[in-house]
């Protein structure tokens, strides 16, 4: 009979309210079942509110992701008002975006090199990271919650000399990054820890619909930034792909995913163009409509239905671990015990997003 040993939702490791239950043969995990719902906040009941005093909750969903909650939620009421943004707005937003998307793999490495022991890199994350909550703090005035989105456009625009800023300090970041890659790609244990761990077909992606960064490690080309939303439709790239689909390439696409943002980043700068950043939309919306965004962990997803007043019937949100969650059962089984916890972590679950 196989030993059912509980991890989770306190422990070390989980940053996150996760708890699975595990089953074990001798160090080999033979079972999986996992319990969410441990932070519900009640969001999507909340939201059933005026449009504009929405953003303030979408923007709470998730700490490390607010930005890209409050695009995704104010392009579906854009979308619903036929409301088309200036394209300095675009261009704002996208480096906003990706500036977010830095400042999420970034923390997510460090998490994920203190669990497997490396707090030497762990501390380096963290203080890289610091540079681009600087940036984003210069840019909006605030480090976590931006409040830079309103529908129609942005509350305020950004300054030239937050610009200058933002990539000096990018510069110093990309030199961080490089060091970080050499640690990482050079290091026997770390190699031993990761290769081969946990592999997840190409295939197996599109079978249990797993998103973002962890689909693009096994091959699976799965960017929502493709469909041509903000600017991303005026820049020129493509998703960044690896076909090792085990947790070795979910560190290498996240580091290459890295340098990418800095790229766009320099190329929304480049391309940024005057003129205003949107007029307040104070009407009513009508009907239904959806947007997708892609977040850092994979894509994110908004639904919406207006009545034809300012206040909305219903919003549905549908993230990106949750999507991920469905493949654990898949990954997990097979694994050495010692291997759990990073793995857990390395598929990047965001609770706060899923129990919402």
């Amino acid at each position: 009979m196989p030993t059912i040993v509980p991890f989770g939702p306190q422990h070390p490791i989980l940053v996150e309210p996760i708890r699975y239950l595990l089953a074990l043969e001798e160090e080999t995990v033979v079972g999986v079942e996992y319990e969410i719902g441990y932070l519900h906040k009640g969001l999507e009941k909340a939201m059933e509110n005026d449009y504009i005093k929405d953003i303030y909750f979408a923007e709470r969903v998730c700490g490390i992701c607010s930005m890209v909650h409050s695009t995704t939620f104010v392009n579906a009421v854009e979308k619903l008002a036929g409301i088309e943004v200036p394209e300095r707005v675009k261009f704002i937003r996208t480096i906003l975006l990706e500036l977010e998307r830095l400042h999420s793999h970034m923390l997510w490495l460090g998490i994920v090199a203190d669990s497997i022991g490396f707090q030497n890199l762990f501390m380096l994350c963290w203080r890289d990271r610091e540079l681009i909550m600087d940036i984003l703090e210069s840019l909006t005035g605030n480090r976590i919650h931006f409040s830079m989105n309103t529908v129609g456009g942005l509350r305020k625009d950004i300054s030239e000399k937050g610009i200058r800023f933002m990539l000096g300090n990018l510069d110093r970041f990309a030199l961080s990054v490089r060091k970080i890659e050499n640690s990482l790609y050079n290091d026997l244990t770390v190699l031993k820890r990761l290769r081969g761990v946990a592999y997840l077909t190409r295939e197996d992606c599109k079978r249990y619909g797993v998103v973002g960064p962890n689909a693009r490690a096994s091959g699976y080309s799965n960017d929502s930034r493709m469909d041509g939303y903000e600017a991303y439709e005026m820049i020129d790239f493509s998703p960044i792909l690896k076909a090792g689909g085990d947790n070795l390439d979910r560190v290498v696409i996240r580091m290459d995913e890295v340098l990418q943002s800095i790229g766009l980043i320099r190329e929304c700068v480049r391309l940024l163009p005057d003129g205003e950043i949107g007029e307040k939309y104070k009407r009513g919306v009508e009907g239904e409509t959806f947007f997708r965004c892609e977040a850092p962990r994979g894509e994110l997803f908004y639904y919406v239905r207006g009545n034809g007043s300012k206040k909305l019937e219903r919003v549905k949100i549908r993230t990106p671990t949750l999507a991920n969650l469905a493949m654990m059962e898949k990954v997990m089984i097979g694994l050495e015990f010692a291997n759990v916890p990073a793995t857990a972590l390395f598929f990047d679950p965001c609770m706060s997003c899923q129990d919402r």
